[in-house]
């Protein structure tokens, strides 16, 4: 996998800078979310090497570093990520040129796992 997103990261990389007079804003947040993917899968790759010449997954001390550090940047990633959906759905970068206050209603809404939760709470009384 990593060998696929480093692939993926050098065309895209040659491609915006080829390119580089008609990126819009949306393209850098990509590139953003396409790093943290390698660096995920480096930092899994680590973890599960470790574990493989170790024989036993040690969750204490130094040796935790990189499955945590794995699992905070996945996150990171899939957060990233929904953003970026959210962003386009609004149409930034192709029609609006900022978000403005909106940027933190969508950060806000990270907050909740399972927003329409409360939707299928409400509805039952």
């Amino acid at each position: 996998m990593a060998i696929i997103y480093l692939f993926i990261g050098l065309v895209w990389t040659v491609l915006m800078f080829r390119f580089m007079q008609e990126l819009i804003a949306v393209q850098f947040w990509i590139s953003l979310v396409l790093l943290l993917a390698m660096i995920e899968t480096a930092a899994k790759y680590f973890a599960y090497d470790e574990w493989n010449m170790s024989g036993s997954q040690h969750l204490g001390g130094m040796n935790a570093a990189f499955p945590v550090f794995a699992l905070l940047v996945g996150i990171s990633k899939q957060a990233l990520s929904r953003v970026l959906v959210l962003m386009v759905s609004t149409g930034y970068g192709i029609v609006k040129p900022s978000l403005g206050d909106m940027l933190y209603g969508m950060l806000g809404t990270l907050r909740h796992d399972e927003p329409s939760q409360d939707l299928l709470e409400s509805g039952n009384d």
